[in-house]
């Protein structure tokens, strides 16, 4: 890219993200947390004599096992390809990047976590085409039917969805259950018997951890979500998505009324209300895993099975630690889940930066991820057999056979509505009285955040016909 075309480029996001930051109030960015160079191979490194090995930056929010496997799959494209890559990791990608568009010095990839974002972002020109480095047919037909949509613009995909994971998953401990003949719960309302009933022996059935590494009551969204996809469908899940139906909706309302079946009683959350708000969602889940345990359930997704293995290697998948689908409200209600994924963009069309990204795109790069845990592949050529075991394979499995999936609701919704239903998660766990004035305090942040639509009121979504959370 051309000196000149460069400061075009950053003068047009700037502009157009200027508003924004303004509106969220963003500081100067922290600095970032970690900053590592995969060098290329020594022989590789060399080139053409006197040359230089090309670079390529990356700026991404994944920490712990999620940026070792990452390092992993960049490291071995890097000693091949003779790229020296430079991976940075910071807990919050999206003010970091806003502060190095206002310098002018932005990565050639980003890994954004919210799906609006990327296209506010393409809306504005600060991205490169996918078309251009990657087979984007190939990519809509390996994706579950309209996700390539939500990275889209006028048609034209920005962003990679990657590091896929399944966000309706429970996690238990086997011989927990099997010693205390605990069943696993097929409907809902079994599994609000069973925490009554784990609570009324003297024990904590709960582990809930609400702190996030960028958005606190991020954990708590995954809830909601679960809820109200089950409760109310998919119809009404994607018009509260779009602010068709708004949060002070009676679906809506019931689907925090269910969650509060659960975080609304203190004497089932381990530590009570304060300690989930002071956790996050890892280390919620492995309080069920230590010698003693302090809780046996865990609603956490499929990206944390690496850090259980990784803190309990000792403890074998699919025997020592396990999960079963977070239930449907009747046991005849088909296979219903939520899942996530982050989105790799390119902001520099570099030619090294878009080989770095179709290479990640590979089948290939997928699999080596999936060999190391906590990653459903969204290409279709990737087998079962990637998967590094049983439970990997059975949250995959799971995803992406689903008769229902539906992608994290949060993370398609404007950032600062995001932000916004993040803290009725964390407001609703402290003090579930004020449950309709926290709806009415995210509805009024929806209103200016979505696109003005008509004054015609939107009907109410209905339950669904013999679908109930509540008595």
């Amino acid at each position: 890219m051309s000196r000149q075309r460069r400061g075009r480029f950053f003068i047009l996001c700037l502009v157009a993200f200027l508003g924004l930051a303004i509106r969220k109030q963003v500081s100067l960015p922290a600095p970032a947390s970690l900053s590592r160079v995969a060098p290329p191979s020594q022989a590789a490194a060399r080139g053409q004599a006197g040359q230089a090995a090309e670079k390529v930056s990356i700026l991404g929010p994944w920490a712990g096992p999620d940026s070792e496997s990452f390092w992993a799959v960049v490291r071995l494209f890097a000693q091949r390809s003779g790229l020296n890559v430079a991976v940075e990791s910071t807990p919050d990608v999206a003010r970091i990047l806003a502060g190095r568009l206002e310098e002018g010095a932005v990565p050639d990839i980003a890994i954004l976590s919210n799906v609006a974002l990327v296209q506010r972002y393409a809306r504005a020109g600060c991205l490169v085409p996918l078309r251009r480095v990657l087979d984007v047919e190939r990519l809509a037909a390996s994706y579950p039917a309209g996700w390539l949509d939500l990275v889209s613009v006028d048609g034209e995909p920005y962003g990679l969805l990657y590091h896929a994971t399944n966000e309706s998953i429970v996690w238990y401990r086997p011989a927990e259950f099997q010693r205390r003949r605990w069943t696993i719960p097929a409907t809902w309302s079994d599994l609000v018997t069973l925490s009554g009933h784990i609570a009324g022996q003297g024990l904590a059935p709960w582990s809930v951890g609400l702190k996030g590494r960028a958005l606190d009551g991020a954990a708590g969204t995954a809830w909601i979500e679960n809820l109200l996809l089950r409760n109310a469908g998919p119809d009404a899940y994607d018009r509260w998505v779009r602010h068709e139906l708004p949060w002070t909706d009676p679906a809506v309302r019931q689907a925090f009324l269910a969650w509060g079946q659960i975080v609304g009683r203190p004497r089932q959350l381990t530590g009570g209300v304060a300690r989930a708000l002071a956790s996050d969602s890892a280390e919620a889940a492995l309080r069920l895993y230590q010698e003693l345990p302090e809780a046996y359930l865990c609603l956490g997704g499929s990206a944390i099975q690496p850090f259980i293995a990784q803190h309990f290697p000792q403890q074998a998948a699919g025997e020592d630690y396990d999960f079963f689908a977070l239930p449907t409200a009747n046991a005849g209600d088909g296979a219903t889940v939520v899942a996530g994924a982050d989105v790799l963009v390119l902001l520099s069309d570099a030619p090294q930066a878009g080989r770095l990204l179709a290479h990640l795109a590979s089948d290939e790069a997928q699999a080596a991820w999936a060999q190391r845990g906590g990653f459903v592949a969204l290409s279709g050529e990737v087998r079962a057999d990637a998967y590094a075991d049983t439970l990997s394979r059975r949250a995959a499995g799971q995803m992406l056979n689903a008769e229902t999936l539906r992608f994290d609701a949060s993370a398609q919704m404007p950032p600062e509505v995001e932000q916004a239903f993040c803290r009725a998660a964390c407001d609703f766990a402290a003090n579930p009285g004020r449950l309709e004035a926290i709806l009415g305090e995210v509805e009024a942040v929806a209103r200016q955040a979505y696109p003005q639509r008509r004054e015609t009121p939107a009907a109410p979504a209905a339950a669904g016909e013999g679908r109930s959370f509540l008595p």
